[in-house]
């Protein structure tokens, strides 16, 4: 099976768009890229959500499998330049049907249940310029990419 993959090699970073590790690429990369492939097309799709609604990003709520990864939680952060709010609970979106239906016929306290959530919180800590160099080699990888 053919793998295809734009790849720019910018200050010793490599962005990937559409990430498919192919055999010759070292691993370490291809996972460091594919983190950062995600934490990048959230931002692309998050700030013109913001953009659209005329209305300033001020957090991210993210739940699910990638966000046991605390590098990636933190890159997130640090490109969307938002704080990131990660739920102690990794399937969120399960556990709140699980709770309206329990809300719903009286089988659970909305009080106690919200009282014992909680967060752990990622806020931006990268350098503007170098936030702005990254940001910036993605959105080139991605008009490389549709051009080609």
């Amino acid at each position: 099976m053919k793998t295809t993959k734009a790849r720019v090699i910018q200050n010793e970073t490599c962005k990937y768009i559409g990430v498919k590790p192919d055999l010759y690429d070292p691993i370490e990369e291809d996972v460091k890229a594919g983190l950062e492939c995600i934490a990048y097309q959230i931002t692309d799709l998050t700030l013109r959500m913001a953009q659209d609604a005329g209305l300033p990003l001020s957090e991210l709520r993210a739940d699910a499998g990638p966000t046991a990864n605390k590098y990636l939680m933190q890159f997130q952060s640090d490109i969307a330049q938002v704080t990131v709010s990660v739920s102690d609970v990794a399937e969120l979106s399960g556990f709140g049907a699980a709770c309206a239906a329990g809300f719903s016929c009286g089988l659970y306290d909305p009080e106690t249940i919200l009282a014992n959530m909680h967060r752990s919180c990622f806020t931006p800590e990268m350098d503007h310029t170098e936030r702005e160099a990254r940001y910036n080699g993605w959105q080139k990888a991605v008009r490389q990419a549709l051009t080609h």
